[in-house]
């Protein structure tokens, strides 16, 4: 593995597929030590490979020069003795031999082939000498990256009357992220999306007028209101960084501002989602309002909102809306299912609907409420 000293100028050498995909995600703009301590987290969980025979611990090991947070967490083992015993228990699978293997040629790149009591050997050796570093995956995770604090999400279900599993949107969202960041695929922003903070809160769909009606106002608001209303929609990472360096620094923020922003961006889509079902459902015969849904039903019915908004135009999400909406629950799942993207978030959703499916509703009332839609 080779990545790049962070005091390195030049521009990142991809040295795999999957550090060219991690060069291409990264979009924390402005600090190259930022920017490289995130593409390391990307690189690092494509390469977790099974320690022992039982996969409860996964394990990166690399001989590249790791970024100075990301060397602060790498496994300290107390003697010689605990690393060979540790590489040992790596050497019982074939599996692992073969990135022991890969190992070995980037610390020997001239040697031949080795069998396994050298191969072994070698490695430990590496590693007690600092040649080579062990991460394991528990300590792997950017320093920018947390989760909301409970109390942010405390007081939203008492307010609202529902039974939400924010942490499982928030998770969905890919957990609390305190500095801004655009999200990207293939070196292209995904979506309409803009600059994006806390738990998903994509600023380029709020305007400023919108963040103030919510609450948001001083230090905080003066961070994020740049980037209000800027969807950057096609865009390359070259051009997402020349239009943010008109707009002003990308928002850092502290622990408690991306709590405040959680709690006042999921009270208002909640909200949003609970009007909308009941508007929807309260001439319907049988189907019950938003309150009297299990919770899993609640949860991913604000999740789709938190995602897509109140009016998604593809098929799949119009026809799970409309058929939870009449109560058809098992049609309402399949068409969930019928998703082509996200199928991660996806899969986890569907799991959730199916662990309290709602009352069947009676079949006239069921046929009335299609005629209705």
């Amino acid at each position: 593995m080779a990545i790049q000293n962070k005091t390195t100028p030049r521009p990142y050498v991809p040295v795999d597929v999957a550090w060219k995909a991690a060069d291409e995600r990264v979009t924390i703009l402005d600090d190259r030590i930022d920017i490289e301590d995130d593409a390391v987290f990307v690189w690092l969980k494509a390469h977790l490979v099974h320690a022992h025979g039982h996969g409860l611990t996964k394990t990166v090991i690399g001989t590249g020069l790791l970024p100075p947070a990301w060397r602060a967490v790498t496994r300290r083992f107390s003697s010689p003795v605990d690393v060979q015993h540790f590489i040992n228990d790596l050497g019982l699978r074939a599996d692992t031999v073969l990135s022991l293997q890969a190992i070995y040629r980037q610390l020997t790149p001239a040697s031949g082939p080795v069998d396994r009591a050298a191969l072994l050997k070698a490695v430990g050796d590496a590693i007690t000498c600092g040649q080579a570093w062990v991460l394991e995956a528990r300590r792997m995770k950017s320093r920018f990256s947390t989760k909301t604090s409970e109390q942010a999400f405390a007081f939203i279900n008492p307010k609202l009357g529902t039974n939400i599993n924010f942490q499982f949107i928030a998770r969905a969202e890919g957990d609390q992220w305190l500095r801004g960041y655009v999200p990207m695929q293939h070196g292209v922003v995904i979506g309409h999306s803009g600059m994006t903070v806390a738990s998903g809160f994509d600023l380029g769909q709020w305007t400023v007028g919108d963040m103030k009606k919510q609450g948001l106002s001083g230090p905080l608001l003066e961070k994020i209101q740049p980037f209000a209303n800027h969807k950057m929609f096609g865009m390359t990472k070259a051009q997402v960084v020349a239009l943010i360096a008109t707009l002003g620094p990308v928002p850092v923020l502290t622990k408690d501002e991306a709590d405040i922003c959680d709690m006042i961006i999921f009270t208002s889509i909640t909200n949003t989602a609970k009007i909308s079902w009941d508007t929807q459902a309260k001439n319907k015969n049988g189907v019950p309002l938003f309150a009297a849904l299990p919770q899993g039903w609640q949860t991913v019915w604000v999740s789709r909102f938190y995602q897509e908004g109140g009016s998604p135009k593809f098929s799949s999400a119009i026809n799970f809306r409309s058929n939870a909406l009449a109560g058809n629950w098992q049609d309402a799942i399949d068409a969930l299912n019928s998703y082509t993207k996200y199928r991660d978030r996806i899969t986890s959703e569907i799991n959730f609907l199916k662990q309290q499916i709602p009352p069947n509703i009676h079949e006239s009332d069921n046929r009335e409420n299609l005629q209705a839609n």
